[in-house]
């Protein structure tokens, strides 16, 4: 909607008595915890179970908690007990990478700080005489839904349905209206000690549901709880991180962050546990959210000077949100090469001295929370509020929507793809291309709907009896009949890569109703009306703008009718983590001297199957300078991604494969963190 005048309700304030704004992006801060407590980010080979055993056998006093996807030990003991020499212990102490103490929540503050507003009023229909005025007002001031849905189009073709949305925050008022049959109170959990309940004391997770029941009102969303009335732990945000995606869910919504050094060895846990537990939702399938914070600061500017990250935001693999108002920047959004997209978040503006709320959103909060705002006739269980964490909240709504709408109509639609999606329909706002204010442009679900067809289907771009050619976001493949018998043809097909990186194990599904005889340089299966074409093992990955080719002989279902060629060819890869105990990696410093050292990695394949193009990633604090038998995808900070280089992608059952790199360093950095990413034959 251009014009942030509701012509229904125009809002006024003067800046004189208290009236709550809520500020929506939690923070995290290092503060004492109230017990005594110790975290322990174990080395990937560790074996967690035997840590806690060891520890507990120094001193059975110790309540021990661990979070074996990431390998945290979490330690609660009494002050008196002096515990840092029990994981001193040289048995425990090799088995460690970082210990210290992860912060705690803050609890959220008002943007205005100390200044107040009053004197609300409500022009044209007198709204509060009307039996659901909260609903009328939530619906009329949606401006932020009108944004992102073209004024509602994309409701008519996608709400959400059958997708799972965790919702990592402060619970959730269950009673809202706004929130009736949207909540999966079952599998919602607390992680806040004394409260075991999913209620929210805070307001803040009630506004992001709120607004996702706006845009994906058919999904379901499940809060996780990890904020009290005032403050949390940070260590319940990463066991709602793994929970979340060990219950299945597709997508996390994480508005809230907090910016922690990485030369603070204290600090450095924290990041740390952030970047396995992301990983581990990354490998897992799970899309995550987050908000990129709301101090108005260039975040890559910050990690240069001060080596500061804000997380979860800054962390590869989550999907960081911007704010924007009117399809324009905002004064408070962090901005930096992290943010992925951008999307509404309200604003502060003011004309003639007064604040026009108009441009903030109108947020739903709980009803047994006082608002402040009833003798203005806004009713309990709404108020307003702007920050980057709406924002987050309305771009995992709009990943809902698109993902509900590519599963519904398309059979091998995987989540990549609508974020490959909302990608390519975003609207540009900054820069050509993506840029460090928008990201890849501001989310708009009608787009992505009306262009999913061309994007992730394709279209065909040359067409005649015999041969056809389908272009998509991802190859171009040309399908040609060689040559035709008279109950057979021979088909030749060319798969060519038009993105700028590696496709690897490629695999492709095509509608065909013909039965494939023979083929050569693939394999094939059926999948009901479908014909899957697989890669045959040796030309298995697609160099980018390279092409493989593959052949086949297949029978016409009749002499008589004319050869029918598919509608559709579709790219279907997708890549695994392996589970640890189904590989073996070891490492092996050949030679050293003074500022570097030459080490040599083998991994071994202990599964019943081939691993097949294998990617290794893990944390590394020295620089790796060369490289051989494998190359370096990706380097974030101290994370390495480090991928094979074609002669050695494959496993096989009981195999090894190695490679080797020059670094540079104290030759006393340890491989950590171990991650093998894969596809399984």
């Amino acid at each position: 909607m251009k014009n942030r005048r509701i012509n229904k309700l125009l809002l006024t304030v003067f800046l004189s008595t208290l009236v709550p704004i809520f500020f929506c992006c939690f923070a995290l801060k290092a503060e004492a915890a109230e017990e005594k407590t110790l975290d322990l980010l174990l080395k990937e080979d560790a074996d967690i179970e035997q840590v806690r055993k060891d520890i507990l056998e120094k001193n059975e006093n110790i309540q021990i908690q661990v979070y074996e996807d990431i390998n945290l030990v979490h330690l609660i003991y009494p002050e008196t007990l002096r515990v840092e020499e029990i994981v001193q212990d040289e048995g425990i102490q090799e088995k460690i990478e970082l210990k210290g103490e992860l912060p705690k929540l803050e609890e959220t503050k008002l943007l205005l700080e100390e200044n107040m507003i009053s004197n609300i009023t409500l022009e044209s229909e007198n709204l509060s005489r009307k039996s659901n005025v909260g609903i009328n007002l939530f619906n009329m001031l949606a401006w932020h839904v009108n944004e992102v849905t073209e004024n509602g189009q994309s409701l008519k073709l996608a709400r959400g349905k059958g997708v799972s949305i965790a919702l990592i925050d402060s619970g959730v008022d269950t009673t809202h209206p706004v929130l009736a049959g949207k909540i999966n109170v079952k599998n919602g959990k607390s992680y806040v000690t004394g409260d075991d309940t999913i209620t929210d004391r805070n307001s803040h997770g009630t506004a992001t549901a709120g607004i996702i029941a706006q845009i994906a009102p058919d999904a379901i969303i499940t809060p996780y709880k990890v904020m009290g009335a005032k403050d949390g732990e940070s260590l319940w945000t990463i066991a709602a991180i793994l929970d979340a995606v060990n219950d299945g869910n597709d997508v996390i919504n994480l508005s809230l962050g907090t910016y922690k050094r990485l030369d603070d060895s204290d600090e450095r846990i924290l990041i740390n546990a952030f970047k396995r537990a992301i990983k581990y939702a990354e490998n897992n399938n799970v899309e995550v959210f987050a908000s990129s914070g709301n101090k108005s600061i260039n975040l890559d500017q910050n990690y240069e000077t001060n080596k500061e990250m804000h997380l979860p935001g800054e962390i590869k693999g989550v999907n960081t949100i911007s704010a924007i108002w009117n399809h324009s920047g905002v004064s408070y959004s962090n901005y930096g090469s992290c943010v992925d997209f951008c999307a509404p978040g309200g604003e502060l503006v003011f004309q003639n001295g007064l604040l026009d709320l108009t441009a903030c959103i109108f947020i739903a909060c709980p009803t047994y929370i006082d608002n402040g705002l009833v003798e203005a006739g806004i009713p309990q269980g709404y108020t307003f509020s702007y920050g980057t964490s709406l924002s987050s909240a309305v771009a995992t709504a709009c990943f809902a929507d698109v993902y509900s709408y590519g599963k519904e109509n398309y059979r091998y639609f995987q989540k990549n793809d609508a974020i490959k999606i909302l990608t390519a329909s975003s609207e540009d706002l900054g820069d050509v291309g993506k840029d460090i204010y928008y990201g890849n442009g501001e989310i708009n679900i009608y787009n992505a709907i009306s262009e999913m067809g061309s994007i992730y289907e394709g279209e065909v771009i040359e067409n005649d009896k015999k041969s056809r050619t389908y272009s998509t976001n991802s190859i171009t493949a040309e399908y040609k009949v060689i040559e035709e018998y008279e109950d057979k043809y021979h088909v030749n097909v060319t798969l060519t890569n038009k993105t700028s990186e590696t496709i690897h194990k490629w695999e492709i599904a095509m509608d065909c109703d013909s039965e494939i005889e023979q083929i050569w340089d693939g394999e094939v299966s059926k999948d009901g009306d479908y014909i899957i074409i697989s890669n045959a093992g040796y030309n298995q990955d697609i160099e980018a703008e390279g092409a493989v080719s593959f052949g086949f002989i297949a029978t016409k279902t009749s002499s008589e009718e004319e050869i029918r060629l598919p509608d559709e060819i579709i790219l279907v890869n997708e890549n695994y983590m392996i589970d640890s105990k189904d590989y073996v990696v070891s490492c092996e410093t050949s030679s050293q001297w003074e500022g570097g050292s030459i080490v040599n990695i083998t991994i071994t394949n202990n599964s019943n199957q081939t691993i097949s193009d294998w990617k290794i990633e893990f944390t590394y604090d020295a620089t790796i300078e060369e490289i051989w038998c494998a190359t370096i995808e990706d380097k974030d900070d101290n994370y390495y991604s480090i991928l094979n280089d074609g002669s050695n992608q494959n496993i096989p059952v009981g195999g090894s494969v190695s490679f080797g790199f020059k670094a540079a360093g104290f030759g006393e950095e340890v491989i950590d963190n171990i991650s093998l990413i894969s596809t399984i034959n």
